[in-house]
This record gives structure tokens, sequence and C-alpha cells, in this order.
């Protein structure tokens, strides 16, 4: 069934314009833009490539799977210390430089992605550098997204914010957003029956310490703002275990959704269909009772050895050659209903935990020198560096069919 659509997403309906005011079909990718190097301006040195501001080593890495760089402005990018097996210097970008964010842009108006959510971290940009690094990045993201003919929307991560801060610090940021900064006022800015999307991502996960009441304040903020809200949660928030705490269920749903966070919940394609089957439709018969909307995660595979403490092995939940992207893609078309319900990918560009479906390294030798790095063909498939871009143009085709 993918493979069919390859012809169709990549030549019929790739230059359209995604329609900016409808959340109905949509197929939406996180976006992180948060790689630094040290000669960028923002004062954050090789932030999210390396554990060292100052350089990028084989025991400095912060993230596993490798980009493939060749279709970047030469300015956006910088020497690390590392080498390719010729002897060639590998060089990393900078998310902050213009041409990186267009050209992310420019592949997914070449390979049919709707829409991407920008992260925006609310607690990292209480910080001047990230506060005008993070606003660089979206400023850059409104005008590629003006020129491929893209929607992007704002999704706070509110983890690791102090919970007495959490909906002070939130109303602040989104006020200057949304006033001064005009985010919104993009044509752009992806919105559903002219309410802009805002998602915030973190509320009633295990281990954090924000509340019932303070989700429902949030909620009622940004429908006061005229948004529409969609909250980013715990996969098990339904039944109320694993990752979730109990209590929250009634205050989430005071959001105009919920999206349940996918990764790292299940490590094969048996333990996906399993756990969806026993979660998802369940989910969504509910969000659907209530006339909310409902948002589940795909992803393609994970791993964060070099992220992480000494132990951890590379390519934790193997991607199987795109068996394991595949397997979600194909049961979301097959069991979902469409109405109120759009897909979040989680991630484009996210390779520290090796979530990112953009252009990446297809075999070793496009790699630096040693076995520190995944790889797109590491399982025995041998796969071009966008075979994840067309998998995710596909399932968009798919999913407004």
């Amino acid at each position: 069934m993918i493979k069919l659509l390859v012809a169709i997403a990549l030549v019929s309906i790739a230059y359209c314009d995604v329609d900016a005011n409808t959340m109905n079909g949509k197929v939406v990718v996180g976006y992180q833009g948060w790689f630094n190097h040290e000669s960028d301006g923002f004062g954050v040195g090789w932030r999210h490539w390396s554990k060292d501001e100052h350089k990028v080593d084989t025991d400095t890495l912060n993230f596993d799977l490798w980009p493939d760089t060749t279709e970047y402005d030469p300015q956006a990018m910088k020497d690390t210390n590392l080498r390719y097996q010729n002897g060639q210097v590998a060089r990393l970008y900078s998310s902050g430089h213009p041409s990186i964010v267009d050209k992310h842009f420019e592949w997914m108006k070449n390979y049919n992605i709707d829409s991407a959510f920008l992260q925006r971290f609310l607690g990292e940009v209480q910080d001047p550098r990230f506060f005008k690094l993070r606003n660089t990045v979206t400023r850059n993201m409104m005008t590629s997204a003006e020129t491929h003919g893209r929607t992007f929307a704002i999704m706070y991560d509110v983890s690791g914010v102090n919970a007495n801060n959490l909906v002070d610090l939130l109303k602040k940021d989104w006020g200057y957003l949304s006033g001064e900064f005009g985010v919104t006022r993009s044509p752009r800015y992806q919105k559903h029956d002219n309410k802009p999307v805002v998602v915030i991502w973190g509320l009633g996960f295990s281990e954090r310490q924000d509340t019932p009441n303070q989700a429902i304040e949030i909620a009622n903020y940004l429908k006061s703002q005229n948004c529409f809200c969609i909250a980013g949660v715990p996969y098990f928030w339904r039944t109320q275990d694993r990752d979730a705490r109990p209590g929250f269920v009634d205050a989430l749903l005071n959001f105009d959704g919920v999206s349940p966070w996918a990764v790292g919940r299940y490590g094969s394609r048996s333990g996906f269909e399993s756990t969806f089957d026993k979660q998802v439709p369940d989910d969504q018969r509910l969000t659907l009772s209530r006339n909310k909307w409902y948002a589940p995660v795909l992803f393609p595979g994970f791993s964060w050895k070099n992220l992480s403490p000494p132990g951890r092995e590379l390519n934790q939940i193997p991607r199987n050659g795109g068996d394991f992207f595949r397997a979600q893609a194909e049961r979301m078309l097959i069991k979902l209903q469409r109405t109120n319900t759009f897909l979040y990918i989680a991630m484009f560009d996210e390779v520290d935990e090796a979530t990112a479906i953009f252009k990446a390294a297809s075999r070793k030798e496009d790699t630096p020198v040693g076995d520190k790095f995944l790889y797109l063909s590491i399982d025995g498939k041998q796969l071009p560096s966008d075979y994840y871009l067309k998998l995710a143009g596909n399932l968009t085709t798919a999913w407004k069919h």
C-alpha cells in the first residue's frame, strides 16, 4: 500500500500549498531546531551536538544518528574534530542559520509533508541566549513556511519548568509570541476554524509536579486567547498508569484535543501492535465522545547511546529497514477514524535520540570514522538518505484519502 503511493505523493500533490485553516487530514512533524555550533553568534557552543560546548569529538558526542549534510549551505556549517574514512573533516550545522530551516521546509514541500510543530522549551527561553535563539528559529520558520507553502505552529515543552511558575511563564511567553513577535500573523501559521493551534507538551506525566488544576487553567487561558489548544500527554493518560499520574483525564479533556506520547512505549512491530490495540481505539472513542481531537504519535526508531551515561547500546529500538514505521502507519490508516484526528510524527530533525525522519547518512561510510553513529542501512536493508521523508509523504497522501 505504501509503495504504491510514492508517485502520487511526490508528483501529484507535493507542490500544492497546505490549507492553513484546518487540522483535518493533517500529518505533522515535530521540529526541534535546537542544534548550534560555537561560531553561530548565540553563545551556547555546540549545543545538542556535543556535551562539550567547545568541540565535537568522539568522547563528547550527544547524538546518535548522523545527518546527511550534503545539501546544506557551507555558511551554516562548522568543522568538527571528526573525520570521514577518506580523511575529510566532518562538519555540522547550526539551526540558527536561516538556510537550514529553509532547506528543511524545502524538503517538506518536495516530499509532501504538511506542517511542523516547532518545539519551544518554556524553561529554556527564560535564558536570554535561548530566548534569542528560539525566536530566531521561529522567525526563520515563518519565512520558510511562507516560501514553501507549508504550515507551522508552536509546541511548548514544559519539561523541567517549576510547577509553581508554569502557568505564569506560559501566559507571558505566549502573550509575547502572539503579540509583539506576531507569530500568529503569519499567513502560514496553522489554524483550525480560524483559531491558532498551540500545543502544550508535558502535562500529567508521572515524574512531573504539575496539577490537574494547572492543566485546566492553561486550557482556559489559551481558549480565552481564541486558540485551538492540544495537550501532549502520557501514552497511558486514559488508563492513568505507567507513564501517567492519576486524576488528569478530565483536566486534559479541557483542551481541544490530546496527543499521547508514544516514543519508547514499545520497541518492536509486535509490541506496537499489541499496545496500540489495547490503548488507541479506546482513546479515540473517548475523545470523539467528548467532541475532542486525537493525535496519535508515530516514530521511526530510537537510540540514545551517546546522549546517555555509559552502558546503553546503539540502535536501542531498531528501525528494521523502515518496517517499524510502516507497521505504525498501516495500522493507523486501517484502525483509526479520520474524524477529529491528525497524525504526529516524532520527529523531523531529532538526531539526539535518533527519531529523525529528515535526510540522514545512508551507509556506514557516510558517517565519521568509528562505531558511534547510526545510519539508515544499519539493519541490513540498503536505504537512501531520504527514505523516511518518502514514507512520511506517502503516509500524508494515504491519510487524506
